[in-house]
């Protein structure tokens, strides 16, 4: 009688999972491959029934602490189904999987390169103080523009009313630091700086006192370039904020291309900063200078349209009426009437003009909302 014949055992498909040590660690040594981020971001994107966008960072997190081997390991046990995930002819079922909050900057992993660890940690702990000497020079030159800008010139603004007006271009060049932001390349501080301003607000508002580090003034300072140049010193802490985060991916830069002369490092620092040439503040100033140029020219033709619209006339006008029904005419005036001829010019007429002219500079200062486009 024959025996039946047990089926020969098929070898499993499955990856052979490392060695691991005590601490749960893969004892295999993953980092023979130079690490190659795209290479995996790519894989990522290909791989059979695709993988969770909340496991790109674990991905790369491995990658970079034991090398390729490791995170090619793990997107293969990702990608292949475990053999008890659904009965037989059951259809298939997507997995849900609960995203996490990513809790570490994969720059902060140490590489698992030790000589390329060496040069990324070099580069981490002496570009920093370079942070704050380009953002200085950049202070500097942008600051230098500002001081050779000229101040809008128009009759109203001799007056002791149109100087409030006047006040308005320093809240404006505040408010809208475009100009500011020529030669800066970090989009974390180039689109904020683009989309902001403080066109709608007026004298009476306090913007130009608060921008000036005063919030008791509401009027107007002596000289724009007080609440602008305020303005730009806090910029100047964001360009070195931003910047220094900038350090990290340098840092990888220089260690991924084996750059370990500290004037390289440099020059790759000041490049993601500006766009200008290297450690040079001419080219800085300039650019600057050259919006700058724009913004009287565009501040004097946006008061004389605001002060010649309908809107400013109406309210003169009717201003003048209250004024004068409430106030009268002086004595001077009266005088004036009995002693000359009246009608249409006449000494009446010649002081209710003199009034709306009064009534029209107030209500143009007070309505005044400029906005200059550096563009």
């Amino acid at each position: 009688m024959e025996t039946a014949k047990q089926p020969q055992q098929q070898p499993s498909k499955m990856p052979v999972s490392p060695a691991r040590g005590p601490d749960g660690v893969p004892s295999a040594d993953y980092a023979e491959n130079e690490l190659e981020p795209s290479v995996t971001l790519q894989r990522l994107l290909r791989t059979p029934g695709g993988i969770p966008q909340n496991r790109t960072a674990d991905i790369l997190a491995i990658q970079r602490t034991f090398g390729n081997q490791a995170a090619g390991m793990l997107l293969n046990r990702l990608a292949t189904p475990t053999q008890n995930s659904q009965a037989a002819g059951a259809p298939a079922r997507e997995s849900t999987i609960e995203r996490q909050t990513p809790t570490v900057d994969v720059r902060d992993l140490p590489m698992a390169d030790q000589d390329k660890e060496k040069i990324r940690t070099s580069a981490r702990d002496n570009l920093p103080i370079w942070v704050d000497t380009f953002a200085n020079l950049w202070f500097t030159a942008t600051n230098g523009a500002l001081g050779v800008t000229n101040e809008p010139d128009d009759p109203d603004f001799k007056s002791e009313t149109g100087q409030r007006a006047l006040g308005l271009f320093g809240a404006s060049l505040a408010g809208n630091l475009v100009w500011a932001a020529t030669c800066l390349l970090a989009p974390e501080l180039t689109v904020p700086i683009r989309l902001m301003s403080f066109g709608g607000a007026v004298v009476g508002s306090g913007v130009v006192g608060v921008l000036a580090g005063d919030s008791s003034v509401v009027s107007s300072q002596p000289s724009f370039r007080g609440s602008a140049a305020t303005a730009l010193a806090k910029l100047r802490d964001e360009v070195v904020k931003v910047s220094k985060d900038k350090v990290k991916d340098v840092a990888d830069e220089c260690a991924t291309g084996n750059v370990t002369d500290i004037e390289e490092q440099k020059k790759k620092l000041w490049g993601k900063m500006f766009s200008t040439a290297f450690n040079q503040a001419a080219p800085i100033e300039s650019a600057a200078a050259s919006k700058l140029s724009k913004a009287a020219p565009a501040f004097v033709a946006q008061w004389q349209a605001h002060k010649a619209s309908k809107e400013v006339a109406d309210q003169a006008w009717q201003r003048t009426e209250e004024r004068i029904k409430r106030d009268g005419y002086p004595w001077s005036v009266k005088l004036r009437v009995l002693l000359e001829p009246s009608g249409p010019g006449g000494p009446a007429d010649e002081y209710k003009m003199q009034v709306f002219n009064e009534e029209k500079l107030k209500c143009a200062v007070e309505t005044f909302q400029p906005k200059i486009d550096f563009a």
